[in-house]
């Protein structure tokens, strides 16, 4: 009594008409040997069969996709079709399974990202022949940022200043934290690899973006000024000359408001003769200083303090920014020169810069 994996064994060598190999020895096997072979060696030989008629077998399942990437908790319809399915062959009901259902489940091909990592979706099917076909599909879930952290948000820089901002994100096991920067006014500031690099003063606005289509982004709002050092930029003189026995009577500052109010028109006149483009706010004060031969003022141009100095013998007029528009910041500008310092009315100072400008003009 033959057993009954011996009689399939036959019927599989009818219908296969190939060749077969024992698994052990690799030698074609005649009926006879295959009438003395043992349960294992015919199991081993099946293999060797359903391999070769798998090879032959040019019925196959086609997905609409080899490879996916989904976010945890998203989902995507793999779609599935038969081709070549010879003249008489059916197929069976497709099956769905995944290989790491931690990570991602398909249900009637409905694949749902469940956790971050990668795995394999199998979709098969067993055709009326007994043929098993089956097509493969991988699957990638990403964990998409939540939250982009970072507490410095709001700050200054100095002309030429460098700053590398760190971040922390939500969930801490996001897959993908890199991010894309951009600039309001690369005029004032750029980003190289991660770096806010200052370029000149004026504020300006630097964005953070997610990669990994979250659209979350972290907005930097940063004031770049210039630094105060003790290099001056020197004026050519050419208004000052013009006016300069005013300005030599207006620099006794100890006297009269008049005068303060005459020393800083002339000098806030002469800075915007050399600079067109500066508008002083005069919503800020404007304080004067004298020590000496030596007369300044400091006032405030867009984000900037401004301070113009005045030297009477030989005649010069030097200028630098301070690199912030605290008035305080200013006033300890102002006491390097002197330690008296006085304020501007603005209503004497705007009286006397119309009249300066009628005189030049």
């Amino acid at each position: 009594m033959k057993s009954k994996l011996w009689h399939i064994f036959l019927l599989m060598i009818c219908l296969t008409q190939i060749p077969i190999l024992d698994a052990c020895c690799e030698t074609s096997l005649t009926i006879n040997d295959i009438s003395q072979a043992t349960d294992e060696e015919l199991e081993n030989a099946l293999l060797l069969i359903k391999a070769e008629q798998f090879s032959r077998l040019k019925t196959r399942i086609s997905l609409n996709f080899s490879e996916i990437s989904i976010t945890k908790g998203k989902t995507l319809k793999l779609t599935s079709s038969i081709e070549d399915l010879p003249e008489g062959v059916t197929a069976g009901k497709l099956i769905w399974s995944t290989d790491n259902a931690e990570v991602a489940t398909v249900q009637n091909g409905i694949v749902k990202g469940v956790n971050g990592g990668s795995t394999v979706i199998h979709c098969s099917t067993i055709l009326s022949n007994s043929m098993e076909i089956q097509s493969d599909c991988t699957v990638t879930v990403t964990i998409p940022v939540s939250q982009i952290i970072n507490n410095k948000t709001s700050f200054t820089m100095k002309v030429g200043e460098k700053y590398t901002p760190t971040f922390a994100f939500k969930p801490e096991n996001a897959s993908d934290t890199s991010l894309t920067f951009e600039t309001s006014d690369p005029s004032i500031a750029t980003v190289e690899d991660g770096t806010i690099i200052a370029k000149s003063d004026g504020s300006v606005r630097i964005t953070a973006s997610t990669n990994d289509g979250s659209n979350k982004r972290i907005v930097f709002q940063i004031k770049v000024v210039r630094t105060f050092t003790n290099e001056l930029i020197s004026f050519d003189n050419k208004m000052m000359k013009s006016v300069s026995s005013q300005i030599n009577e207006a620099t006794d500052l100890t006297t009269t408001s008049n005068n303060r109010a005459i020393l800083a028109a002339l000098l806030t006149l002469e800075y915007q003769y050399q600079c067109p483009g500066s508008r002083i706010d005069y919503t800020k004060p404007i304080l004067v200083s004298k020590s000496g031969t030596m007369a300044a003022t400091v006032f405030a141009v867009q984000d900037d303090y401004v301070m113009v100095i005045y030297q009477m013998h030989p005649l010069s007029t030097s200028y630098c920014y301070l690199g912030d528009d605290n008035a305080a910041m200013a006033k300890q500008a102002l006491e390097m020169v002197s330690d008296n310092v006085w304020s501007v009315s603005l209503n004497e100072y705007t009286k006397k810069l119309e009249l300066l400008i009628q005189q030049i003009q």
